[in-house]
């Protein structure tokens, strides 16, 4: 103990030397502990701020689930048909059919393409391989089949100069989502 010579310091020495140790200890367990500890927390502070910010946005889709549900429930019955394939075609020329005579535009050619059968929903293609109108009627139908409850809509309009300048003569592709209730696993038996 020569060489620290502390049996030589009085004892004011000794007692400002052990408030030093007890100082620095202070400090030494206030950079460990403490700051680690403070990390932590500022971690934990950061992830709830986090997960709050979540889980307000999770109840905002909660809140518009109903009328969500309500919408697609509407948007289901509209589209929903429990008829064959053929029978789905058929109205749907009936349709076509129906306003383009309201319209005054002249059917001359039209055929239906294999409904494409997709997850949950068939998509009708109609074909009008040619079609003779005045270009306003043309727009009129057109605008009618836009405007039809459903999702029927124009894929694609080809028109040309027809017998005289008022006249166009074209073609028009129309397609239509259904929705088949037939087999549908979402559909439950009756209750007997």
């Amino acid at each position: 103990m020569e060489i620290l010579k502390l049996d030589k310091l009085g004892p004011r020495e000794r007692w400002g030397l052990g408030l030093a140790l007890v100082f620095v200890l202070v400090l030494l367990v206030d950079r460990l502990v403490v700051g680690m500890v403070a990390d932590r927390v500022r971690a934990v502070e950061e992830q709830a701020a986090t997960d709050a910010k979540e889980l307000d946005y999770s109840h905002g889709v909660l809140r518009s689930k109903g009328p969500i549900e309500a919408e697609y429930a509407r948007i289901e019955a509209l589209l929903a048909s429990d008829l064959s394939d053929s029978e789905v075609i058929d109205v749907i020329k009936g349709e076509i059919d129906d306003m383009a005579r309201s319209a005054g535009v002249e059917l001359i050619s039209m055929e239906h393409r294999t409904p494409a059968a997709s997850a949950g929903f068939t998509e009708y293609v109609i074909e009008i391989r040619k079609l003779d109108a005045p270009m306003e009627s043309l727009l009129s139908f057109l605008h009618q089949v836009w405007q039809t409850p459903g999702m029927m809509r124009v894929r694609k309009v080809t028109i040309g100069p027809g017998a005289d300048d008022e006249r166009v003569e074209g073609t028009v592709v129309i397609s239509k989502i259904m929705i088949p209730t037939v087999g549908s696993p979402e559909v439950e038996p009756p209750e007997e």
